[in-house]
């Protein structure tokens, strides 16, 4: 699920990594066991547009101590940065070069748990867990399960933990 426009998060600042599933016990999302609290679920109607928060209002809220296989891949930007390349008129003209990024890198469940649990209509689930390398989020993966023939609207999104307020949301995709 990518970000129409990626947000920056903070390495060392901790993240809530949500789903929203649209249909009724189509779509499964994978789990495994996890701490006490890391993960919370909600089940607002769907809308395809996520509450700016905070999350712990949201209809149905509650707090589950496993985590959903899901995580976000992060990239630093790459920025231009002037440079000053000699010419032969005595005034240097300034131009933008790109400066090299690095690899992108992931926080969150990135393997797939052993378990799943079907998502009723408005489901959401999230796990939280600690951005270990900032930059701009770029996606969010999601180990999800479709019994085939259905399909379902599903959409993903980052939540603050300090604030418990909405960061960003990815586009929506139908999953079938």
């Amino acid at each position: 699920f990518s970000f129409a426009s990626g947000p920056t998060l903070t390495s060392g600042s901790s993240y809530s990594l949500a789903v929203w599933f649209k249909g009724s016990y189509v779509t499964a999302v994978y789990y495994s066991s996890g701490s006490s609290s890391q993960s919370w679920y909600a089940r607002p109607s769907y809308t395809g547009v996520f509450s700016s928060g905070p999350y712990t209002s949201l209809y149905r809220y509650c707090q589950e101590s496993i985590v959903y296989s899901i995580y976000c891949t992060v990239g630093s930007s790459s920025s231009p940065t002037p440079t000053v390349k000699p010419t032969s008129t005595p005034t240097p003209t300034p131009t933008a070069t790109q400066t090299p990024s690095s690899p992108a890198s992931s926080f969150g469940q990135t393997v797939k748990g052993s378990l799943s649990a079907g998502q009723p209509a408005g489901g959401m689930v999230s796990s939280r867990f600690v951005c270990s390398s900032g930059g701009v989020a770029s996606s969010i993966s999601v180990y999800l399960k479709n019994p085939g023939g259905y399909s379902d609207t599903v959409k993903c999104a980052i939540y603050s933990e300090s604030s418990k307020m909405l960061v960003a949301s990815t586009v929506e995709k139908t999953i079938s």
